[in-house]
């Protein structure tokens, strides 16, 4: 496993309490919100999935240090099922974020970005970026990999 598919250092947490409910829509309820490439993660063409996460998170902090260090909070995200062919031309599923919500500051800005990936796609277009390739390195880092318009200054 590439050193990129896990966490830059061992994260320690206990999720004290944990609730997913997963919707089954029909496919146009949701495609809109996808950016291209990425598609439904669909059943029989029929149903379309998308999930909200909540979960209360207790101690998280970088593993060896003391429970007592690290954060409390609550998470909410909500998800969409998606399928991507990567430039290999291999098949990949995953979860498109559209957004997160938590009860604590610190996660929700600066660092941790908790924005729906539609503000960042927004962003990145009134910047003048044409394609936009994005690769999730870890639960909490995704990279973006913009290319400039060719007639954007």
């Amino acid at each position: 496993m590439s050193i990129f598919k896990r966490h830059p250092f061992p994260i320690a947490a206990y999720f004290k309490q944990s609730l997913v409910l997963t919707f089954a829509l029909t496919p146009k309820v949701l495609a809109d919100m996808l950016p291209p490439p990425l598609q439904l993660d669909t059943f029989e063409d029929r149903y379309a999935f998308v999930a909200v996460a909540m979960v209360q998170t207790e101690a998280l902090r970088p593993k060896g240090l003391p429970a007592w260090m690290g954060n409390n909070f609550f998470l909410a995200g909500y998800r969409i099922f998606v399928r991507y062919t990567n430039n290999q031309g291999k098949n990949l599923r995953g979860l498109y974020i559209l957004e997160s919500q938590t009860d604590r500051r610190a996660y929700s800005f600066g660092v941790f970005h908790f924005l729906p990936y539609k503000e960042w796609y927004l962003t990145f277009s009134l910047a003048g970026f044409g394609s936009v390739e994005e690769q999730k390195l870890t639960p909490f880092l995704t990279t973006f990999t913009l290319t400039k318009n060719v007639d954007t200054p």
